[in-house]
């Protein structure tokens, strides 16, 4: 415990002296003992500071005591504790400004030396001094054994929880809750934490709005009169991590905020642990990842062997590709350590959410892209509603769009490039403007990735201006929608009454676009190969 000014009035000589103004304040730390004989000390004077003297240097200036009972106030030192042999008595005006400023205002009796009250005094002082080193010592041993035995979030949270008798909470630099741990049977109130999107825990913005970015430790005032102290752990001068003392009585001491201190360190070595590992996992993984597409790679047993021990999914298994829409527009005004940043947190969003949902998967990022290898043990529809979600939740967290393509079953690792490319196709497929779909599946654009892998031909070409081109260059010059009309009554397979109520268009209307139709392209739009026939032209053009 630190010394205050109450209990140094317990100690030695001080025991004998009276206080008479400033009781207010005795609960103030006191750190320094010091003595004035000079007039003005004010430059001199210190936090925490016990200032004693006789009042001689002063004796000849009434207001000198009140001054300096202001500069004492000023620089928050701990009290005055002065002899009235050269100053006679203290005023009443003195006493209360004393009181008004909380400043101890002690008065030493004048047969008392002041080594009586120096000695006793600095010797608890430089105790405390060595106890709280020796306690801090204690605590660095402590800790330094919970990381050398793996120890992890959870273990730190109870450590320090024990060691304080108080709950704790461990956070990421978002306040998603890691780790929290009770004392004494007390934990956390709930009242503390909201759900995140994906199940998790996080802390309520009542308390995340009050956490100024790089302050090291912060009071914060909760729900319910519930009161914390935020400790941040900081690695490579960027902060990893919170760690929230709530305290529902009194302000932690001198000794917790030691142990504090300490827990935060650990706390900050174990989130470098992790960032060390999962970078050295996700270079192992890219380096693979690239072996295997640019052909590196010649046998399976090799590329089974490496995705082992790199704890891949197991094959068969799935490649869902996120891109991120417009990359180089969204990210013009950003630095290049802030498009790390962004490319990590999407690539730690994508896989937390798909764990969320039950969904284990390794993700590789390249350049503005993220692979996604997952077994192929999940339904279709499972996936499809997970990258669904975290299409909204990127979206929304980061201000990026992406779009999502998503293999067939790849059986063997070596066979990754592929399954690669047709992920990459259904991401191509889904950003035509006549599809505009956010999450792809191959399975379901088979003919249009037929279409795109074909259309460099000649012959795709001259069907389509065979077909629907004189239509397309018609509706242009005219103004008209006849290829609309043509579209629409394709998808309802030639059911002209369907058509005209979903063009919100009278039926004579309607067979009157026909029969332009008709006429400008030529086909009877009666006969269902016809029909089949423009409609696979109106689907070709998108690939021109």
């Amino acid at each position: 415990m630190e010394m205050t000014v109450a209990q140094a009035l317990t100690v030695g000589a001080l025991a004998q002296c009276k206080l008479i103004g400033g009781a207010q304040g005795v609960q103030k730390k006191i750190s320094w003992v010091d003595t004035m004989e000079v007039p003005n000390i004010s430059p001199w004077l210190k936090k925490n500071e016990l200032l004693i003297t006789t009042g001689y240097a002063i004796k000849n200036d009434t207001d000198a005591l009140t001054g300096l009972i202001e500069d004492l106030y000023r620089v928050q030192a701990a009290g005055l504790a002065i002899k009235t042999r050269f100053l006679g008595s203290i005023s009443e005006d003195t006493i209360a400004l004393a009181d008004r400023l909380q400043v101890p205002l002690i008065e030493i009796p004048p047969d008392i030396p002041f080594i009586d009250i120096t000695h006793p005094l600095m010797k608890a002082l430089v105790d405390e001094h060595n106890n709280k080193l020796e306690f801090s010592e204690l605590m660095n041993a402590k800790f330094m054994e919970l990381e050398l035995n793996s120890g992890g979030f959870e273990e730190i949270a109870q450590m320090l929880s024990n060691l304080i008798s108080q709950p704790v909470i461990i956070t990421t630099p978002n306040f998603e809750v890691l780790s929290q741990s009770g004392a004494q049977g007390r934990f956390a109130p709930a009242e503390l934490f909201a759900p995140d999107a994906d199940g998790s825990l996080r802390l309520i913005a009542q308390l995340t709005d009050q956490v100024q970015g790089g302050d090291i430790t912060r009071q914060l005032k909760g729900p319910a009169g519930i009161r914390l102290l935020s400790r941040s752990a900081i690695v490579k001068k960027q902060i990893c991590g919170y760690i929230f003392v709530v305290y529902m009585e009194r302000f932690p001491d001198d000794m917790q905020l030691i142990a504090l201190n300490h827990a935060a360190t650990s706390l900050a070595l174990e989130f470098a642990k992790l960032q060390v590992l999962e970078d050295n996992t996700r270079i192992m993984d890219s380096n693979l990842f690239i072996d295997l597409m640019t052909g590196n790679i010649k046998l399976a047993d090799e590329a089974d062997y490496r995705a082992q021990m790199l704890r891949w999914p197991g094959v068969p298994l799935r490649i869902a590709v996120a891109d991120i829409d417009d990359f180089e527009a969204a990210s013009l005004h950003l630095q290049e350590e802030d498009i790390q940043q962004l490319k990590e947190g999407i690539s730690s969003a994508i896989k937390k959410h798909m764990a969320s949902r039950g969904v284990h998967c390794n993700v590789i990022t390249k350049s503005d892209s993220f692979t996604c290898l997952m077994s192929d043990v999940y339904h279709k529809q499972q996936l499809f509603e997970a990258f669904q979600e975290i299409h909204g939740r990127i979206r929304e967290k980061f201000g990026m769009n992406l779009t999502i393509g998503i293999s067939e079953t790849c059986r063997e690792y070596i066979e990754i490039p592929s399954f690669y490319e047709e992920a990459r196709d259904a991401i191509a497929i889904g950003r035509m403007p006549n599809i505009r779909r956010a999450v792809v599946d191959i399975k379901d654009v088979r003919l249009e990735q037929a279409l795109m892998k074909t259309a460099d031909s000649p012959y795709f070409r001259r069907f389509v201006e065979s077909t629907i081109w004189e239509l397309q260059e018609f509706d242009r010059k005219n103004k008209t929608r006849l290829l609309e009309t043509l579209e629409t009554l394709v998808k309802n397979m030639g059911a002209r009454n369907k058509t005209a109520e979903e063009l919100f268009l009278h039926r004579n209307t309607l067979s009157n676009r026909i029969k332009k139709i008709e006429k400008i392209t030529g086909y009877n739009l009666s006969k269902n190969e016809n029909l089949f026939n423009l409609g696979l032209a109106l689907k070709m053009r998108y690939f021109l």
